[in-house]
């Protein structure tokens, strides 16, 4: 994971570029499986003897089949918000390319076999042009934990790497050692213990999936970063892009962020903003909870809308909850005729439920997980007025969650 925004600020400092040796390792990102997980972020100072939360960190591991691209999103704290995409090209991640977005600095960099290329703008406005020769090979300061994730891990495990730094504008050694093992959140973790240049790091890396599971890094002042799981049960709140990111695309709607796509009938659908904010005021302040209505305009006959939730416990009792519980979807007195069912069994998961009130109109709700491997667990649902019996089998095609989404 990416070193938080007031670390880079610490290493801000524009230095020479040198050369470093180093060893052949056994890297292969096709060790690491693709997920997204949402931490929470600790400042902790020694001299003050203090812990505070700053904010939430979001990965995303996305792989295809020549690369895999590495999302770490802090977006909720003012001061240390930032949003960093890498590339790194498989089998053996080296480096493509680092964009990076901070409160006061952005910049990116391009690399070559040989040669990294980019800017860095600063704080007080300069930017700063980079290029510079690397050995072969090098990889990206920035994507260190990948890195090792994706190594030979064994108890006896040491690193001894060349990475470039766009932060210093420099090659830095990538060092460290698995130094035992220990239980993070219920699973045997490595832990490996290293510097990604001067700054300490340690990981904790879950020895079956190569997760991260927690990572602490040690910055100067006496302060450090800790990066580990939410506390049980904690609302997982929405973040702005998530907010935003359920778009119409031709006949489909799509989420940026999460990765599903659902069906529409037709590409003539639109956002229907004044069911959206009934919808969203009968939610209250749930944070971790969001929902979109579409229509098309001009035609009462078919509406719908999609609610999300971020945080699903993930159990067959919190999925059975989430429809009556969270969405008061149960029977009503207006209703003539209401069914529900529910299937999870291995990957068939769903709950269906269908009504018809007294005028005649049928609803209808389809509700998903999504897969396992994401964290935060989703669920979504697609809420299905009216429409004739082909446009309502394929609303309820979905929602899917893409093979390259989150």
């Amino acid at each position: 994971m990416l070193t938080s925004g007031l670390t880079a600020a610490a290493v801000l400092l524009l230095s020479p570029v040198t050369a470093l040796t180093q060893r052949t390792p056994n890297i292969d990102g096709r060790r690491l499986r693709q997920r997204t997980d949402t931490f929470a972020q600790y400042m902790i100072s020694s001299l003050e003897h203090d812990t505070v939360r700053t904010d939430n960190v979001i990965e995303t591991v996305r792989i295809d089949a020549n690369s895999v691209v590495h999302i770490v999103l802090a977006l909720e704290d003012p001061v240390q918000q930032h949003a960093d995409t890498l590339v790194e090209r498989l089998p053996h991640l080296s480096p493509l390319a680092q964009h990076t977005h901070r409160r006061t600095t952005s910049g990116f960099i391009g690399f070559a076999a040989t040669q990294v290329r980019g800017w860095l703008q600063l704080e007080n406005g300069d930017t700063v042009h980079i290029d510079a020769s690397l050995p072969n090979p090098s990889y990206n300061a920035a994507d260190f934990d990948l890195i090792v994730r994706a190594a030979d891990l064994q108890d006896d495990t040491r690193l001894e790497l060349t990475g470039f730094s766009i932060y210093s504008n420099a090659i830095v050694p990538l060092r460290g050692r698995v130094t035992g093992t220990e239980v993070v959140d219920g699973r045997r973790c490595w832990v490996f213990r290293g510097t990604n240049g001067t700054t300490p790091v340690t990981l904790w890396i879950d020895r079956e999936t190569r997760d991260l599971c927690r990572e602490l890094i040690q910055v100067a002042g006496g302060f450090a970063f800790l990066e580990t799981s939410r506390p049980r049960g904690e609302a997982a709140s929405l973040t702005r892009d998530e907010l935003t990111g359920l778009v119409v695309e031709g006949d489909a709607l799509r989420h940026t962020v999460f990765g599903f796509t659902i069906p529409l009938p037709s590409s003539d659908f639109a956002p229907y903003d004044e069911m959206n904010d009934a919808l969203r005021g009968m939610l209250g302040h749930r944070q971790d909870l969001s929902v979109w209505a579409y229509r098309i305009p001009g035609d009462s006959f078919i509406r719908l809308a999609v609610v999300v939730q971020k945080g699903f416990a993930g159990t067959e009792e919190a999925f059975r909850r989430f429809p009556k519980d969270l969405l008061n979807l149960g029977p009503t007195g207006d209703d003539v005729s209401y069914k529900d069912s529910i299937v999870w069994n291995g990957q068939q998961r769903e709950y269906l439920i269908m009504s018809q009130d007294k005028g005649g109109i049928v609803s209808r709700v389809r509700c998903v997980p999504s897969p396992e491997s994401r964290k935060p667990a989703l669920i979504v649902c697609v809420l299905l007025t009216g429409g004739f019996p082909s446009q309502v089998r394929r609303v309820l095609e979905g929602p899917r969650f893409t093979t390259d989404g989150p």
